[in-house]
């Protein structure tokens, strides 16, 4: 069974700035199959949160981890096959993953993670 994935504002925030910016950059096309490609990263993590290629972050928390949104790019279906951006989610409870950020590969994930999402659900909306 599924996971319900809560997201962060700060998630939320990263996915529209993604999408802004590929359009801008690559145009609508490419942004479509982006955000299927994102989907899809995110739909695996609420079906296995410690599936292979997935990262324990201990140095972000308890529970914390990392997923590249390229090990998605074949069930997506998309032709996008070196994306650049990392989700980091947490494991609230048995049922709940919470959606803290999706990062460009290149940031520096210990400056974006904020205090308040290694405190559990409050920090975290339900998905939409």
């Amino acid at each position: 069974m599924a996971l319900q994935l809560k997201f962060s504002k700060a998630a939320r925030e990263n996915i529209a700035d993604i999408w802004s910016y590929t359009i801008r950059t690559f145009g609508i096309r490419q942004a479509d199959a982006y955000h299927i490609l994102l989907e899809q990263a995110l739909a695996d993590i609420a079906e296995e949160p410690s599936q292979i290629g997935s990262k324990a972050r201990t140095e972000l928390g308890k529970d914390f981890r990392s997923y590249r949104v390229a090990l998605s790019s074949k069930r997506s279906g998309t032709r996008i096959k070196n994306a650049r951006h990392v989700v980091i989610y947490v494991l609230i409870d048995a049922d709940t993953c919470g959606i803290s950020r999706i990062l460009h590969e290149s940031m520096e994930l210990l400056r974006h993670i904020p205090e308040e999402h290694k405190g559990g659900k409050d920090a975290f909306e339900e998905e939409e």
